[in-house]
């Protein structure tokens, strides 16, 4: 296993990696954007020598926003061309799965959205339309039957009554 360090480097000195095969849209490089201005760089560039093997997209966004330099991650050890491609790859890839349950019932989905979730994607998530249950409650008489419908109101539920002959 290899030990990592952090070292400040200039961000116009990291040459890109040419077999990098990340790209962000605009509207993924805007939410970037706003999670760097927001939060700073939690996530750090991972780079040998001066060749980036992680976070091209985040170097990218600093340098458009005037930041000069920022810590890097560096091993301790060369790593192989071999494993500099598998790590670019598990470094985009390796993500789990969204409990869409969660994303439903715990988030506003508005805030989703600008946290850069999109529609497509929280399709899954939308609550579903349940359908309306249906209660039959019979009664010995009609003040019983009243009673029970002013209890039901003075609590705010919704209900339709419906008499069977």
């Amino acid at each position: 296993m290899l030990n990592w360090r952090l070292e400040k480097r200039k961000l116009r000195e990291l040459v890109p990696n040419d077999r990098n095969p990340r790209e962000l849209s605009k509207m993924q490089e805007g939410h970037l954007r706003k999670s760097l201005e927001k939060y700073g760089l939690i996530d750090k560039p991972i780079v040998q020598g001066n060749k980036v093997i992680g976070g091209h997209q985040r170097i990218n966004v600093m340098i458009s926003m005037g930041i000069s330099e920022c810590d890097c991650w560096i091993a301790d050890n060369e790593i192989s061309q071999a494993d500099i491609d598998e790590l670019m790859i598990r470094l985009n890839r390796n993500h789990g799965e969204w409990d869409f349950d969660i994303l439903a019932n715990e988030f506003d989905m508005q805030m989703l959205f600008d946290w850069g979730f999109t529609e497509d994607e929280l399709t899954e998530c939308a609550p579903k339309k349940l359908p309306k249950p249906k209660i039959t409650i019979e009664f010995d008489d009609r003040d019983e039957m009243a009673l029970s419908l002013e209890m039901i109101s003075k609590l705010g539920l919704n209900a339709k009554i419906k008499v069977s002959k």
